[in-house]
């Protein structure tokens, strides 16, 4: 995302806390959709970044090598609930503990 287009005080109050919260609808409890005009990092329509698709790519393969380097082990006696839809879905917060590959046994 583009720095200017974060840093703007008309976008988001306070845009430089780590407030999460900001996505998550309060009546739903779930992500808001956010239209891709509102932040458009690539732009959009038919001038949109031709590089879009190779910087995608070259962020899950960023994602997928930093997570091969590491073994999530979820921590112990969370109460897990499931929201059942299309997919199955974990209510609330999924906590785990990121250990290095050298470490985990």
């Amino acid at each position: 995302m583009q720095y200017p287009e974060v840093e703007r005080k008309t976008r988001q109050p306070n845009a430089k806390e780590y407030k999460p919260e900001r996505w998550i609808d309060p009546e739903t409890g779930k992500i808001k959709s956010v239209s891709a005009y509102k932040f458009p990092t690539f732009n959009a329509g038919p001038r949109i970044c031709l590089g879009m698709n190779l910087a995608l790519m070259e962020i899950k393969i960023v994602a997928a090598s930093l997570l091969s380097k590491f073994h999530l082990e979820l921590v112990p006696d969370q109460d897990v609930t499931y929201d059942f839809s299309l997919t199955l879905l974990v209510k609330g917060a999924l906590f785990a503990n990121i250990i290095p590959v050298a470490l985990a046994v």
